[in-house]
């Protein structure tokens, strides 16, 4: 089941969904947590960790299938969604009195398709995002504690493209939240 660029007005756009004849999926993902305590113990308070996904995906269409009313433009394609590659890095800390917390971590992925096109369109692609993250956590009892995170330092925004044109753009913006937390 597949999301296809279906005919719309001008400067809208439309989708709907079909079954395509057939599509796959493989890879490999090679996770990692290291704590820092070789180099001494102040670092030992902190831990790195992360994964990578490398993947390549494949699906069909058969163009001969009556059930298939879309002109599409690519009857062989990556699935909708899948990346090459998925990166997730956090390098964290966790105090020794057990009263602090924090991670810094970085996401990104590589080109996606979003939408299958249809004859002339090209499929469109959504682009890499760049994720940088902060959080800090501090337990002032076993009750209460106090949460402080940032999200998106680096400012990325969302685009899609098709061909060598953006057709939306998204300005996710950074965000600063504060919870504070008591357990009765």
């Amino acid at each position: 089941i597949e999301l296809f660029s279906n005919q719309s007005g001008e400067g809208t756009q439309d989708a709907t969904i079909e079954n395509a004849t057939s599509g796959e999926s493989f890879g490999l993902e090679v996770e990692f947590l290291k704590n820092l305590d070789f180099l001494g113990s102040f670092a030992s308070q902190f831990f790195l960790g992360g994964n990578l996904t490398l993947a390549d995906s494949e699906l069909d269409v058969d163009a001969s299938d009556p059930n298939f009313e879309l002109s599409i433009t690519n009857f062989n394609r990556p699935l909708s969604g899948a990346s090459d590659f998925v990166v997730n890095l956090q390098l964290g800390f966790d105090s020794h009195n057990n009263k602090h917390s924090g991670s810094i971590a970085y996401n990104t992925f590589g080109e996606r398709v979003f939408l299958a096109g249809i004859n002339p369109l090209p499929d469109s692609f959504e682009q890499p995002f760049n994720s940088l993250d902060l959080a800090y956590q501090y337990y002032a009892t076993n009750n209460l504690s106090l949460k402080a995170k940032v999200r998106n330092i680096l400012d990325d925004e969302r685009e899609i493209e098709q061909g060598n044109v953006t057709i939306f753009e998204q300005t996710i913006g950074q965000t600063l939240s504060f919870d504070l937390k008591y357990d009765f």
